[in-house]
C-alpha cells in the first residue's frame, strides 16, 4: 500500500516520507536541492540515517548508469508494482 501511495498518491504520504522523496526527487535532479528543507530532514532522522539516505541515492543511481554507459540499453522499464 506504501509502494501505491508513493508511485500514484504522493501527496498521501506521511510528512516525514514526503520530506524524503522531496530531498530524493531534488538529489536526483528533479528540482534541485533545497539546502533548509535537507537540514529538516537531517534534523528528523538524524546524522546516520541521513548519511545512509544519501549512500541510498548513489546507490540507486550505479546500475542505471552503467548500463547507459556500457552501451547496454538506453532505457528501463518500469515494473507493474500489482501485489
Amino acid at each position: 500500500k506504501l509502494l501505491e501511495t508513493l508511485l500514484h498518491n504522493p501527496e498521501g504520504l506521511p510528512s516525514q516520507l514526503a520530506a524524503v522523496r522531496n530531498h530524493v526527487l531534488g538529489v536526483v535532479g528533479q528540482g534541485g536541492v533545497d539546502l533548509e528543507k535537507g537540514d529538516e530532514l537531517r534534523g528528523m532522522l538524524g546524522e546516520a540515517a541521513f548519511a545512509e539516505l544519501a549512500i541510498c541515492i548513489a546507490g540507486s543511481r550505479i546500475y542505471p548508469t552503467l548500463k547507459r554507459a556500457m552501451l547496454a540499453g538506453q532505457t528501463c522499464l518500469k515494473l507493474d508494482l500489482k501485489f
